[in-house]
């Protein structure tokens, strides 16, 4: 597992190489849609920045983007679909050292005064004495 500390929070998250490479891959794809899904549309390309338009105006235009965003997202889910399965499936069969470009530093030992979780493809921890969250009633 790939592991982090979430910044500003008392948790560490984990992932499976094969998930790893599965979130990268549709980050990849997401990231090459927004330009198409930009040009697409109809006055989105409007050189007028959003600080430069009234509240109703910029709420509209950021509706209108998201909208269309959502439609290309739509339009390219089966794409979206086999390449996020083909890498997760290489992802598998790659070690970290191929997947990051670099060799993560390896920790025999867990950090203690954890509460961890696993599965096969996702590890959770939280410290201890991280502040308990009032539940709702």
């Amino acid at each position: 597992m790939l592991t982090g500390r979430v910044p500003g929070t008392d948790l560490v998250l984990g992932m499976s190489r094969r998930l790893f490479a599965a979130c990268r891959s549709l980050a990849t794809e997401e990231s090459q849609l927004l330009p198409v899904a930009w040009v697409g549309s109809s006055d989105l390309s409007v050189a007028t920045p959003l600080d430069d338009l009234d509240e109703d105006r910029a709420d509209y235009r950021i509706r209108e983007r998201r909208e269309q965003f959502a439609y290309w997202e739509e339009e390219a889910r089966d794409r979206f679909l086999a390449t996020t399965r083909e890498a997760y499936e290489i992802g598998r069969e790659s070690s970290w050292e191929q997947l990051l470009d670099v060799q993560p530093q390896l920790a025999a030992e867990p950090p203690t005064n954890l509460l961890e979780g696993a599965t096969s493809d996702t590890y959770l921890a939280i410290e201890r004495s991280a502040p308990a969250v009032p539940s709702a009633r």
